[in-house]
């Protein structure tokens, strides 16, 4: 060929050269590490951004929330007291339920002079019952609910954006009710003195109707038994607190203890006051009078249900309804419990803030006896 053409040659054998940027896999093994800790890292970010937008969303939607709530409320006000001031007082049941005739229907005058009207018990609704069939009063106690609801969700659902948990503040109950089963076991100790105190009754009854023939004696025997009465009433009022004391009771377990202690000390006095009469039926002026039978005193079924009926007025009996109303004890119960979680759920919430209320007020107090 011409000498324009090149003879064909076999190419050279040429070793190929890596970059220095490039990075096999083989030789770096770092590099999947550093990969997946920065996708890793990423997820984070973007993570952090969907969770503080979300926060933002709950934010606002709680806050147009309050603003819808306050304002239906007080639109709701503004309706209650404009029907308030339009409300006719001749024709109204609140004033029904207030007339002192109405209220004092239930007393029979006294035959003696400068003694106090005796109390009739009529099979009626309590005077809370009935004002709770009022409208306006209906609606107070709606308004209460209607509180509790928004701000038990209001906490939960920002404990849930703000901590991932959900505090119902209910650790004041758990503090105030502890140790309850020793506040039970006070209070049992309680019950059998006042259950001995009905047997030392009827035991001097008995003994005052033996004696009746016996005038020294039996004047004896009734000081024996006042002296006895009272030591008894010391010793149980006392004993309770020093029960209370000694077992370092929370405040809301001493409370119901001390209670207790009030409610059947008065009990126990309204029923010897109420049943002394039936024993002392005077001197013996003739043979008729030795003849009379012993009195007859309350049977303990009696006096078990006075302990627990609600009233500090004592009566062999009371008028009862048909049958017992489970559902309405039942609802009185929840309004009960209710109203035990609203005040632990205050409590609990805003505990910081009372802390600091009364470590003011006691600084206050203080600065105040110093001048």
């Amino acid at each position: 060929m011409n000498g324009f053409h090149k003879k064909e040659t076999n190419p050279p054998d040429v070793t190929p050269v890596v970059a220095e940027n490039d990075t096999p896999s083989v030789e770096n093994p770092e590099f999947p590490r550093n990969r997946r800790l920065f996708k890793d890292s990423t997820d984070d970010v973007l993570r952090e951004m969907a969770l503080k937008r979300v926060q933002e969303r709950v934010e606002i939607l709680q806050s147009e929330i309050s603003r819808d709530v306050d304002r239906r409320l007080g639109i709701m006000g503004e309706q209650l007291i404009n029907e308030m001031k339009r409300f006719d007082l001749n024709i109204t049941e609140l004033r029904s339920l207030f007339r002192d005739e109405k209220l004092m229907s239930n007393r029979k005058e006294s035959e003696k002079k400068n003694v106090l009207p005796e109390k009739q018990f009529m099979n009626r609704n309590s005077l809370l019952t009935d004002l709770f069939e009022v409208k306006h009063i209906k609606t107070i106690y709606n308004l209460f609910v209607v509180f509790m609801i928004i701000m038990f969700l209001n906490t939960v659902v920002g404990d849930l954006v703000a901590d991932g948990r959900i505090n119902l503040g209910l650790s004041p109950i758990k503090v105030g009710f502890g140790r309850f089963h020793l506040s039970l076991l006070v209070w049992c100790g309680m019950q059998t003195t006042v259950t001995l105190m009905y047997y030392f009754f009827k035991f001097w009854a008995a003994g005052h109707y033996d004696l009746r023939t016996k005038e020294e004696y039996q004047k004896l025997w009734n000081n024996t038994f006042i002296v006895g009465y009272l030591c008894y009433l010391i010793a149980f009022i006392s004993g309770s607190i020093r029960a209370v004391l000694y077992f370092d009771l929370p405040p809301a377990s001493s409370l119901a203890a001390l209670l207790e202690m009030c409610r059947l000390a008065m009990k126990t006095h309204a029923y010897v006051r109420s049943n002394i009469p039936k024993v002392l039926t005077g001197k013996i002026k003739s043979d008729e009078d030795l003849k009379k039978p012993a009195p007859v005193l309350p049977s303990f079924k009696t006096f078990q249900y006075f302990l627990f009926c609600p009233t500090l007025i004592y009566r062999d009996s009371y008028p009862r309804t048909k049958e017992i109303r489970w559902k309405v004890a039942f609802f009185h119960f929840l309004d009960v419990i209710g109203v035990i979680l609203y005040l632990s759920f205050i409590f609990g919430l805003y505990k910081k803030y009372l802390r600091l209320f009364g470590e003011l007020t006691i600084k206050y107090l203080k600065s105040f006896t110093l001048r």
